[in-house]
């Protein structure tokens, strides 16, 4: 199994029939669309990207992107919690159809570069989005608990909004919980305590007959 990227798209060849979950450590920065069907749950954080099954479909474009992507690692679950990792596989694109500079203002040299890592302007963090989605009767609520029915988009950290694509109208939606209660995201947030360094004192030892040379 592989997955191949460059060209602003990745996408999975010769997949495994009962893909549950993948996991995709990379580099870079860049601004993406989930190409995965609603049954895929999409989220990206701290340059990892983890795809989550809720049904039994096959993936085979994942997301198309923009920006620089090196794709480091890649492993998929089955329904049998086996792990497979997945070779990554560079697509070639020509560096210097998407360079987004003049010549005369170039100062690297072309060996610096590798054309299959950068597609059109890099952006200044990596957004993932799940796009074009259509809720189901029952699934999707606004703050306030009332139902949600239409299309609806998904950002990386997990938070749903309403319209297909984000726009500055879009509002939260949620999910209710096994109470009826609405279900918000949670910040998980690491609390560390600061421990007071100890400081070891020596005992004064006041020279006596025993002491070491004096001067």
């Amino acid at each position: 199994m592989k997955i191949f990227y460059g060209n602003g798209e990745v996408r999975f060849e010769d997949a495994i029939p009962n893909i549950a979950a993948f996991e995709i450590r990379y580099k870079g920065k860049m601004s993406a669309e989930s190409e995965l069907p609603n049954s895929w749950i999409l989220m990206n954080r701290r340059n990892k990207i983890v795809g989550v099954n809720m049904e039994t479909s096959i993936p085979e474009t994942l997301f198309n992107y923009e920006g620089y992507l090196r794709i480091l690692s890649c492993r998929v679950t089955d329904r049998e919690l086996n792990q497979n990792y997945v070779t990554p596989v560079e697509e070639g694109i020509d560096y210097w159809e998407n360079l987004n500079t003049k010549w005369e203002d170039f100062t690297q040299h072309p060996e610096d570069f590798n054309g299959t890592y950068v597609n059109g302007t890099i952006p200044t963090k990596t957004s993932i989005h799940q796009v074009n989605l259509q809720t189901e009767q029952g699934e999707w609520f606004l703050e306030d608990g009332t139902p949600y029915y239409g299309e609806y988009h998904v950002h990386g950290n997990g938070q749903a909004m309403t319209e297909s694509k984000h726009i500055k109208q879009s509002k939260n939606i949620f999910r209710k919980d096994a109470k009826g209660n609405i279900a918000k995201m949670k910040k998980i947030t690491k609390q560390t305590r600061r421990t007071p360094s100890r400081r070891t004192r020596t005992p004064y030892s006041g020279g006596g007959s025993s002491g070491g040379g004096g001067y």
